[in-house]
């Protein structure tokens, strides 16, 4: 029996997912492969397809420079600064992914304190580089409840 599965674009009309999984299923049925084919909203395979993988990815990311904040501006109705948005974005395989895509297998796999406290050192770099910037990060509630994490957080 083969199977495939695929990611979903918010916006995507049915018949496109259902024909790249189409496209997917029959490549798995030409090469014979009796894993599940999986593809991607792009039509690429996906990231991922295994703990195992998430687990190496993240841990790359974690061990060298595979962690940004970007910066958007939050602004009154008005169009006065409130402060900045810095959401996460990883780099999987050369290419920086966002935050949806990573923090749920991150917690899955136990390591959102970890992801955390790399979140909380980056903005600080920020803050220290540029004086006066108001900077809104995300910090999982289950870093906040381990207190091995939150002690390592404040550290």
């Amino acid at each position: 029996m083969l199977v495939a599965a695929g990611e979903y674009a918010p916006g995507e009309e049915r018949p496109v997912v259902l024909s790249r999984i189409d496209g997917a299923l029959a490549a798995s049925e030409e090469t014979g492969e009796p894993n599940p084919a999986l593809v991607g909203a792009s039509g690429k395979p996906l990231l991922r397809d295994s703990q195992e993988g998430w687990q190496q990815a993240i841990a790359t990311a974690l061990a060298g420079d595979g962690l940004e904040l970007m910066r958007y501006p939050v602004r009154t109705t008005g169009g006065e600064l409130l402060h900045h948005e810095a959401p996460l974005r990883m780099q999987v395989d050369g290419e920086w992914q966002r935050a949806g895509l990573v923090l749920p297998w991150a917690a899955r796999l136990g390591l959102m304190a970890d992801v955390d406290l790399h979140v909380l050192q980056l903005a600080l770099k920020q803050l220290a580089a540029y004086p006066g910037l108001e900077l809104a990060i995300n910090v999982s509630a289950d870093a906040l409840r381990d207190g091995a994490a939150r002690d390592r957080l404040y550290a």
